[in-house]
């Protein structure tokens, strides 16, 4: 999953449920990029780094966020956002 990259045309949308149960869904005309994931609990090698480019998204975190917070990490055109284990939105102009 490291560097792919996921869009959505102007009448589309798409849900994705990782491998630790975050569930993240963008809207139309959305994009982002997936920087890092790693989900191996018994070696502690835990994180989930995404760019939001553009658009509106929506998550749930999943095992990661109650495991080790401090690694998920967010970001966004003007800023990073630090998650630590909830559910919500981002809009992204």
């Amino acid at each position: 999953i490291p560097g792919d990259s996921i869009k959505t045309g102007s009448n589309s949308s798409v849900g994705l449920i990782f491998e630790d149960d975050t569930v993240v869904s963008l809207g139309p005309g959305s994009e982002m990029e997936i920087d890092e994931f790693l989900f191996n609990p018994a070696e502690r090698q835990l994180s989930f780094v995404a760019r939001m480019i553009k658009g509106t998204f929506s998550f749930i975190t999943g095992q990661i966020a109650k495991l080790a917070p401090q690694k998920i990490i967010l970001e966004t055109p003007s800023a990073t956002l630090g998650v630590r284990g909830t559910k919500f939105a981002v809009e992204v102009d």
